[in-house]
């Protein structure tokens, strides 16, 4: 990922020998009691100590930071929480610096439509309530980003919108300046190019991604490539203000690599095995590259000189739903798990035995434990009588069990019917196929099914 006309670039072969250190854990962050939804870093050069915030579909949204042990070591505490600015789920965040002021806040965004601003800057606490409130989004507000120097917030909502607010100071702090109406579908995700303040790309549902230039709210291109929803975009080498390239990740399961300024599709790097959520570039001081994440519980590590897969990473939830990276080049994601995790290339940041023994036991048993809740069981709360259950309608039909699929953040879930006989594996299957769903999810739900039949069996006998 080297240069605009070229991301797959020869090697020598003895760069090839010189791979990046690979990731290992390094901390974990409880907290939350949902999926965490958003992390997201602080890059501000002006701060001695790592930030991450974090937000989750508990309602919340929470602080973090490194501080120094009394051995010299440094480890994470959550510094502040905030649980009254949304109703419902959180859905991202985002740092916001103004350099002409200093002031710093944390921007929130969530199902309720509101965008909420923090200031951070009243040490040595948070403040409580947010300082303002961006409104003018109809649905779910599900991305944030914004400028370099803190003066525009971008926005991505299910209304069909993107949308930009600028600031102006005083009592209003950001007013929306521009409303972008040309998608088909929910915007999933913005990217401001910092280089051109008048440049916003998107990310739809609609397969499309587009860029759009503010200075009239008109789209300038539409980049076509993808066969599902666009759920991430990521500027690669984010140092290199130069660089054209960035990357889209999509529920097709494909990352494509793309020039904002011609528009073409430069590459396609190789894939996962179902939904991509999270994008994020890698800083070049620390090996540089990009990951990706999303619903195959996997973060996978792209080469940045060749693009070529570096490393996977395997995180003990269903789904990674974020990534984030440190100025340090340690990476963060917040998971379906109600965790933080982070991963660092640096061995003197490798986490202690105790946070590695417990990464090991949710692994072994944390997935199996989050299906369960995923894919739950009506049928549990039926009636018994003489060690037989009670027969569970569906559309007017009886049937022995009715499962509730919940497999999407943005739909309710799917019923699941199944009689003593079923062929599991093609029941699966065949749900999968009908709901659009990735393959990742048969044998999934397919072990779930007979695990919850054979346990209905054990207890009524």
């Amino acid at each position: 990922m080297t240069s605009s006309s070229s991301v797959r670039a020869e090697i020598s072969s003895s760069n090839a020998q010189h791979r990046p250190a690979p990731y290992k854990l390094s901390a974990l962050l409880r907290g939350h009691t949902d999926d965490v939804r958003c992390v997201t870093a602080d890059r501000s050069s002006l701060k001695s100590t790592e930030r991450l915030a974090s937000t989750s579909r508990d309602g919340s949204a929470r602080l973090w930071e490194t501080t120094e042990t009394p051995e010299g070591s440094r480890e994470w505490r959550q510094a502040c929480e905030w649980q009254e600015g949304h109703e419902g789920y959180v859905n991202a965040a985002r740092f916001v610096h103004l350099k002409d002021s200093g002031d710093e806040y944390l921007a929130t965004a969530g199902a309720d439509s509101l965008i909420q601003v923090y200031n951070l800057s009243e040490s040595p606490t948070c403040a409580t309530n947010p300082s303002y409130t961006l409104l003018g989004h109809a649905h779910n507000v599900c991305a944030l980003d914004v400028s370099g120097n803190g003066k525009q917030i971008a926005s991505a909502s299910w209304d069909m919108t993107a949308r930009v607010w600028s600031w102006v100071g005083g009592e209003d702090g950001w007013n929306c300046t521009s409303v972008l109406v040309d998608h088909g579908a929910a915007v999933w995700d913005v990217l401001l190019i910092q280089k051109d303040p008048n440049i916003l790309l998107t990310a739809c549902a609609d397969s499309r991604i587009r860029l759009f230039d503010l200075k009239d709210a008109g789209t300038m291109f539409t980049f076509k490539g993808h066969t599902g929803p666009v759920r991430s975009l990521a500027k690669l080498l984010p140092d290199d203000p130069d660089c054209a390239l960035f990357a889209s990740g999509s529920n097709d399961s494909n990352i494509i690599i793309w020039n904002y300024q011609t528009g073409d599709s430069v590459t396609t790097l190789g894939s996962h095995d179902s939904f991509i959520y999270s994008l994020v570039a890698l800083p070049s001081a620390s090996g540089g590259g990009l990951a990706s994440s999303g619903e195959d519980g996997l973060i996978k590590i792209w080469n940045e000189e060749d693009g070529e897969l570096d490393q996977e990473l395997l995180v003990p939830a269903l789904s990674v739903w974020s990534l984030a990276a440190l100025p340090n080049g340690d990476i963060a994601c917040g998971c379906s798990d109600n965790l933080v995790w982070i991963f660092s290339r640096r061995p003197e940041r490798a986490a202690s035995e105790a946070v590695v023994a417990e990464y090991d036991q949710l692994w072994s048993q944390g997935r199996w434990n989050e299906l369960g809740e995923m894919v739950e069981a009506a049928a549990d709360n039926a009636p018994e009588a003489r060690g037989t259950r009670e027969k569970m309608q569906l559309d007017g039909v009886d049937y022995d069990f009715v499962f509730s699929i919940d497999v999407r953040d943005d739909a309710p879930p799917i019923p699941l019917a199944y009689n003593h006989g079923d062929d599991v594996q093609q029941l699966a299957s065949t749900f999968v196929e009908t709901h659009h769903l990735s393959n990742s999810y048969v044998d999934r739900i397919a072990d779930f099914v007979r695990a919850a039949v054979a346990g209905s069996s054990c207890r009524q006998h």
